[in-house]
């Protein structure tokens, strides 16, 4: 498709996106310093015919134009098929995918399943009007369960903090079974001395690892958790702990591979 073009933010767009979505489209690819690249996805048995399917990607990127001013103007395609497949092949060439909430589809979860198959980070956007928007000092919160498969999640949060101009604080969520564990302070040490900028905390708390996330959420302009890989690249899904995060959470989700998972589409 465009395999010899730098990456791009790739952005999921239905026929009328939400602010939310589209200024936080707009804010990733000025902080990713490269393009947009819109995708609208008309399902086989939907009903919206081609004509105004075309139309409504071109409203959605002057709009999004007009939050980037005197900056490239985004790509568009307009795809035909299923909604989950076509979007995880798009991400291909993109740095980031960006899709809202709830992302129009057939099926449970749309939006966690791209998240689920994506080999590239994906943000889910929760649908809150921007005059809504939580204000608080930029803060990204990331959720860690395996300690010895946590570092891509803590490294990306670390990356996020640095785009933002945020402090990050690592939520450890333990089981009230759980013995005191290691020292997360210590065994991050290395990862928060490569980003000696970032202010960084660790937080330790027993409870029910999404109910304890979901709170931090409210105190956060970003939550980051991890996706396993699966058994299955195709019928893969998130965790139980961030399915239950990208569903609830107040504030843009951002789901990391914690291992590399080949990208594949469904017939």
């Amino acid at each position: 498709m465009w395999d010899n073009e730098p990456l791009r933010v790739v952005v999921a767009v239905g026929p009328e996106p939400t602010d939310a979505l589209l200024r936080a489209a707009a804010d990733e690819a000025t902080r990713h310093r490269c393009g947009l690249h819109l995708v609208h996805v008309v399902a086989p048995t939907g009903r919206q015919d081609r004509a105004s399917a075309v139309s409504a990607l071109h409203a959605v990127a002057i709009r999004l134009a007009g939050l980037r001013e005197g900056q490239e103007p985004p790509s568009t395609e307009l795809c035909h098929g299923p909604v989950v497949p076509m979007l995880v092949a798009a991400s291909s060439n993109a740095c980031v995918v960006v899709v809202p909430r709830e992302l129009p589809g057939p099926g449970e979860s749309p939006a966690q399943r791209v998240a689920a198959r994506c080999s590239v980070p994906v943000l889910v956007v929760p649908p809150v009007p921007l005059a809504q928007a939580p204000r608080h000092p930029a803060r990204v919160s990331v959720g860690v369960d395996d300690v010895a498969t946590s570092d891509p999640v803590v490294r990306g949060a670390l990356q996020e903090c640095e785009r933002r101009g945020a402090r990050l604080r690592v939520v450890h969520c333990v089981d009230e079974r759980d013995r005191p564990g290691l020292d997360l302070a210590e065994v991050y040490a290395g990862w928060f001395a490569a980003h000696p900028r970032v202010p960084h905390e660790v937080v330790v708390e027993r409870g029910v690892a999404h109910e304890v996330l979901l709170r931090h959420g409210e105190e956060s302009d970003l939550l980051v958790v991890g996706r396993h890989e699966q058994w299955s690249p195709v019928l893969g899904r998130l965790g139980r702990t961030s399915e239950a995060v990208t569903a609830l959470a107040p504030c843009p989700v951002l789901v990391v591979a914690v291992a590399s998972l080949a990208t594949a589409v469904l017939p």
